[in-house]
């Protein structure tokens, strides 16, 4: 049936976006920007940008009396050869409304196709229906941070004849974002040492991509904060600091080796 190979085309394309380009991939490849239930967008983007592109899915808003043209699943693709990706055309705030498909001359001057229909007879959103998301993040709505996503669910309900519920079939499938690098999980402990003295110890920090890490430490308050430069000096996970009695505020970073980072905020009491 149509449905059916329109279904095939769109996996395949999806997976070959969540297909990884290398043994050990370096950002950015596959990453997605902007994810909603029924709007879902990846790059391609890769180190080398010639020929690589940005894709969206959407399906449009049905309205309560039906409309065949609102009951598909659209692609879109933006293609370009510079050397960096240009910036997306669709914004990546769940809360800006994007047509779909979007045909405004603003985007389709960005190397935006006009879309076309990918799979017809959807009826995730059929008559204004809400409680049947195509798209999940995770197994769950898409977080807040983008770079947290992992996997994309895909559940599609197609019915050439929605008048007739039991004519509806379901197209399920999903891919793994194995090009998705994520950036360090960063924590620490602190250990008073007495006189005036901590140990502080960023070994429980780790890249959840078996990366290495680097360390950068910072102390923010009180200001000023005694023998910050000290701390700040320290480019290790285990660090013996002497600020001398009193509360403080630190910081701890880490950078893998791809560039990505995360920090962890802490009070350290010192004795």
């Amino acid at each position: 049936m149509e449905f059916r190979c329109g279904w095939i085309e769109h996996r395949s394309q999806i997976e070959t976006l969540a297909a990884p380009r290398s043994s050990k991939p370096r950002r950015p490849l596959s990453l997605p920007e902007h994810q909603q239930p029924d709007d879902h967008q990846i790059d391609d983007i890769g180190a080398n940008a010639s020929g690589a592109q940005r894709v969206r899915y959407c399906i449009p808003q049905d309205t309560p009396a039906g409309v065949a043209g609102n009951e598909v699943l659209y692609s879109q693709t933006q293609t370009w050869t510079t050397a960096q990706p240009p910036t997306s055309p669709w914004s990546a705030d769940p809360s800006v409304p994007i047509p779909c498909p979007d045909t405004s001359a603003t985007t389709l001057a960005q190397s935006v196709s006009t879309g076309r229909v990918v799979v017809p007879s959807v009826t995730n959103r059929y008559l204004t229906r809400t409680d049947r998301p195509a798209f999940s993040y995770n197994d769950a709505a898409a977080p807040s941070d983008l770079s947290k996503i992992t996997s994309v669910q895909l559940d599609l309900f197609v019915n050439p004849t929605p008048q007739i519920p039991g004519a509806e079939t379901e197209l399920r499938s999903a891919a793994f974002l194995r090009n998705q690098l994520r950036a360090p999980e960063t924590s620490f402990t602190s250990t008073a040492t007495g006189s005036g003295g901590v140990l502080l110890n960023g070994g429980t920090s780790y890249s959840p991509d078996g990366e290495d890490l680097s360390f950068s430490w910072a102390c923010t308050a009180p200001t000023p904060c005694p023998a910050a430069s000290t701390l700040a000096g320290s480019a290790t996970g285990l660090v013996s600091w002497q600020p001398g009695p009193g509360t403080y505020t630190v910081v701890l970073t880490t950078t893998d080796t791809t560039g990505l980072s995360s920090t962890a905020t802490g009070q350290v009491t010192v004795s």
